[in-house]
């Protein structure tokens, strides 16, 4: 099962200023806990964090590739 989300991230000091699209990324569940950050631009290809904490570019990551994946956890609190 595959979930896209429209959610598209850039981070720009100005407002307004134009992004490019190798700058622009899907949030993609891939499983029920796991999640990629899929380029617009290129299918298939995602952010990594490497083992020494650098950020991987979508260049060199694909969505199978273990450091693109992120395991999210819900937290939830009752009071």
């Amino acid at each position: 099962m595959q979930t896209t989300y429209d959610m598209i991230c850039s981070c720009t000091k100005d407002e307004g200023a134009q992004v490019a699209d190798e700058t622009r990324f899907q949030l993609i569940a891939k499983g029920e806990k796991c999640v990629v950050l899929e380029s617009v631009k290129e299918y298939e290809k995602c952010v990594g964090v490497r083992e020494d904490g650098t950020l991987m570019p979508a260049s060199h990551c694909s969505a199978v590739d273990e450091h693109a994946k992120f395991y999210v956890y819900l937290v939830v609190s009752f009071r």
